[in-house]
């Protein structure tokens, strides 16, 4: 059986050819799938350094809120050292960096000074982030918001809640350093 040429011709007439759209299609397909990969590999990237970033950022916070304890205490530190220095002359300089020289040394108890708690507040969390970072025993001995052992966290909102007692405690050391100085 043979088929004629006019056979064949019209078979193929017949026939839609869809090779190449095929082929187009394919290649298209395979085009977009590597380049959703692409896509799906870039958005991971960029994921990625975003969480770097804001770990980074959150960092950085973290250090700040530190860094603004410290200071705070160590404002208070440099104040009270000037205030006695001038005012009491008997006291050794060197005294007056440990609390349990500076409380033997004033002519009154410290605790008496208003707002003392939210000093020794102060005091324990400067020395718990310099010393190891992490709420210290006698902090959390102190006060029982803080769990020995945690992180310290929201120093922010400390700072800004013991900023106004310390202002007060400062005012009231003061004027008892120079009420015990008319005696």
């Amino acid at each position: 059986m043979s088929v004629s040429f006019d056979d064949l011709i019209r078979n193929t007439e017949k026939q839609l050819d869809t090779e190449f759209i095929d082929e187009f299609i394919f290649h298209v397909d395979s085009s977009l799938t590597k380049s959703r990969s692409d896509v799906k590999s870039d958005f991971q990237l960029a994921t990625e350094q975003v969480e770097d970033k804001c770990y980074m950022l959150d960092e950085v916070k973290k250090l700040a809120n530190e860094l603004s304890i410290l200071a705070l205490y160590k404002k208070i530190e440099i104040h009270t050292r000037d205030a006695v220095n001038h005012h009491i002359l008997s006291i050794d300089q060197r005294k007056l960096s440990n609390i349990n020289d500076l409380k033997s040394s004033l002519p009154f108890v410290l605790e008496s000074v208003d707002e003392y708690s939210a000093f020794n507040e102060l005091r324990l969390l400067n020395n718990s982030i310099k010393h190891n970072g992490e709420v210290s025993e006698k902090l959390s001995k102190n006060f029982q918001s803080w769990k020995k052992g945690e992180e310290l966290y929201d120093l922010d909102k400390a700072y800004n809640r013991l900023k106004p007692k310390v202002k007060i405690y400062i005012e009231s050391l003061v004027s008892l350093i120079l009420k015990s100085k008319k005696k």
